[in-house]
């Protein structure tokens, strides 16, 4: 009995030791004509997929600096207290209803910014007092401004404010100091400016964009580029334009402002702004794109693709002219082998290139598709 089990047991290991091995050698296509081949097409479109599926996850779990951002509505806010004249009014539907911000008084504007800078520093506290250095004292500063009735002197005490704040910050983490040196900047490029031609000169652009992108791993994902690229779009129009309705023109800036203002300070994913049609753009850029590579590879690998063609003219040469079963056997078996060549070389190397760009060359596609969703030019 105990044979017989023993016998039964090592017939089943053998069985599926040989179903194991024809597994192994259909996967492998091992039988099959071409088969080997077109599991590695397979493999490389494959990874392919994956990785741009991969990206897009990367993309949406981002993990941006939150204080970055934090700097960058300080800055804004602290010129929006600056200059109140240059903030958005809306009238409203009924005289009593509930006043909304478009209605606030310059003293209730007034007030709320000073909330904000206080808000603001206090979650940038720990990082001030980390670097060893005094957090600007914005208790004090609320409760005095207020009480200044003279124009002249209350945007000099604003102004005194601010450039302590600046250096503290610029001090403590030069990324702070720059995303609130950017958040001021945009803030008096876009909130009706005397002369917005003279804002968006390309010269004084370039240094936002520039700020911007240096700034891209502590933005949200895609924020960084798109706006930058949005900026670039605004200067370039600028460049262009001699008259027309400035009064139309400093309207659309200004609401181009709130949305760069949005991304920049975490208020909303740029990934949002995209609907449907935008993944399929990005996704025929991305298609464009690895043509470009497949063509790149085929010109600097010329010889390898020499060599395949070669091999298959050979092949068919000895068939053709051989006329015979041994020449027919080889002559496939040179054909089979360029078509081995061709999948495991051409596939392979493709496939490690695409597995290194695909990310990179995505993220790109969907950064040019915020940035045209998000801007928004006169006319």
């Amino acid at each position: 009995m105990g044979v017989e089990m023993g016998v039964t047991t090592k017939g089943a290991a053998a069985a599926d030791d040989a179903g194991g091995e024809s597994k192994t050698a259909a996967q492998n296509g091992v039988g099959k004509p071409g088969g080997r081949a077109a599991d590695d097409a397979v493999d490389v479109f494959t990874a392919f997929a994956s990785s741009a599926a991969t990206a897009v996850k990367q993309a949406e779990l981002g993990q941006p600096d939150e204080k970055v951002w934090v700097a960058f509505a300080l800055g804004w806010q602290l010129a929006e207290l600056y200059r109140p004249d240059r903030r958005r009014t809306t009238p409203p539907v009924a005289e009593d209803d509930l006043p909304g911000l478009g209605r606030f008084t310059v003293d209730e504007w007034t007030h709320l910014g000073l909330d904000q800078v206080q808000a603001g520093i206090t979650k940038l506290q720990e990082a001030i007092t980390g670097a060893g250095l005094d957090v600007p004292d914005a208790e004090t500063f609320a409760a005095s401004v207020p009480s200044i009735t003279d124009p002249a002197e209350r945007s000099e005490k604003i102004r005194e404010f601010h450039v302590g704040l600046l250096s503290t910050l610029t001090a403590a983490d030069f990324r702070l100091g720059k995303a609130y040196g950017l958040g001021r900047a945009l803030a008096d490029t876009t909130r009706h400016p005397n002369d917005f031609r003279e804002e968006l000169k390309p010269g004084r652009m370039a240094n936002l964009t520039e700020w911007t992108l240096d700034l891209a791993t502590a933005f949200q994902p895609h924020a960084s580029h798109a706006v930058a690229a949005s900026m670039d779009a605004w200067s370039t129009w600028s460049t262009g334009t001699t008259s027309g309705d400035d009064a139309a023109v400093l309207r659309t800036l200004a609401a181009q402002g709130r949305t760069w203002r949005s991304l920049l300070s975490g208020e909303k994913r740029a990934s949002s702004v995209l609907e449907t049609g935008d993944y399929v753009k990005a996704g025929e850029g991305l298609v464009e794109r690895s043509k470009s590579l497949v063509g790149q590879f085929l010109h600097h690998y010329w010889w390898l693709a020499g060599l395949i063609a070669l091999l298959f003219v050979g092949g068919i040469a000895v068939i053709l002219i051989g006329g015979n079963a041994r020449s027919l056997v080889t002559g496939a078996a040179t054909i089979l082998a360029g078509l081995g060549l061709t999948w495991k070389g051409v596939g392979a190397t493709l496939g490690t290139a695409a597995a290194r760009l695909e990310e990179p060359v995505w993220g790109a596609e969907l950064d040019a598709v915020i940035s045209s969703r998000i801007t928004n030019l006169p006319g």
